[in-house]
């Protein structure tokens, strides 16, 4: 592969309509039309949108009869590109994010994911939440969960398609905090 390059489009889309389970609207096909390969050369996909928010929240969990507080993050990722390629396919076609279980399985992380695909003709296309498989990624000697990875493929991605990839990983309990952020 030539490497992906990946170029950044300033976009605010709006909210995703009421019912909707995104998070954020597909781009109008007339903005995305002007998205070419020829307009971004040598690039295999043009990124319109990346985005991540995290939230914590005041968490109470009772275990073996005990009440456990504390608080737990959430972190959303939103991605919105235009593929034009089948090395953009390949690069962006199938996601794996591997996440640590600070807990094992006494209080596991959630993770959840939905893609989208919106096709030349504007027919959209979208994944069902079973394609989405959660794996132990580790385990220490005792078959005690240290890390879990999540897998799916993106289904009927093809160059010329919209990507709509938006995952939020929930960790029942936060080690630490900081309210700073480097970036």
């Amino acid at each position: 592969m030539n490497g992906l390059i990946l170029s950044i489009l300033l976009l605010a889309p709006g909210m995703a309509s009421p019912g909707s389970d995104f998070l954020r609207e597909l781009p109008k096909s007339d903005f995305t039309a002007r998205l070419t390969p020829e307009a971004f050369a040598n690039a295999d996909a043009v990124i319109v949108l990346k985005e991540q928010s995290i939230t914590m929240q005041a968490s109470d969990i009772t275990y073996r009869g005990e009440e456990y507080s504390g608080f737990s993050s959430s972190k959303t990722n939103v991605l919105i590109a235009k593929v034009f390629n089948d090395a953009g396919v390949s690069a962006l076609g199938s996601f794996e994010l591997e996440y640590p279980e600070w807990y094992g399985d006494e209080f596991k992380s959630g993770f959840e994911a939905r893609a989208r695909v919106r096709k030349p003709d504007g027919r959209v296309v979208v994944m069902p939440s079973e394609d989405v498989a959660i794996q132990v990624a580790e385990a220490d000697r005792n078959g005690e969960v240290l890390a879990r990875k999540a897998v799916f493929k993106v289904p009927n991605l093809a160059a010329g398609d919209l990507l709509q990839i938006e995952y939020t990983l929930t960790e029942p309990f936060v080690l630490i905090s900081s309210g700073i952020f480097y970036y």
